[in-house]
């Protein structure tokens, strides 16, 4: 069931959240891309301001960093697919056509190891707290 705002069209949400799109050529090739926010989404749309050039006509796939975490640990996107119906300098209207939601990958976690040169002897010496409890 849809909710529909005064008989006409369907409710768009008021909801600012990150957004990263590529726009693709008729062989899938990436023609532009960049990152964004959304304005505001609805079951059929999604209207977001873009940094790049996109055009009217266009095909988008938009990916949307989703608010709610699955099983309250699992980070989701909300990838979109449709075309741009409305540009308005950098506003970008995005009717849609498929969506699927999809779990998004942590950043992964580097560590800055420092290796230092140490004589054979000074690696291999029990620390004095240590050798009291041997």
């Amino acid at each position: 069931m849809e909710i529909k705002n005064n008989g006409q069209q369907p409710l768009m949400y008021p909801v600012r959240l990150a957004l990263h799109y590529r726009a693709l050529a008729r062989n899938r090739v990436v023609v532009a891309a960049g990152s964004g926010y959304t304005a505001s989404i609805g079951s059929r749309q999604i209207v977001f301001i873009s940094d790049g050039a996109i055009r009217r006509g266009d095909r988008v796939e938009a990916s949307v960093a989703w608010p709610v975490l699955l099983d309250q640990r699992v980070k989701l996107q909300l990838v979109v697919e449709g075309r741009a119906a409305g540009i308005d300098e950098k506003q970008v209207t995005l009717n849609v056509e498929r969506y699927q939601f999809r779990t998004r990958a942590t950043p992964a976690v580097t560590f800055d190891l420092v290796w230092r040169k140490a004589p054979a002897s000074e690696l291999y010496q029990k620390k004095p707290a240590l050798a009291a409890r041997a």
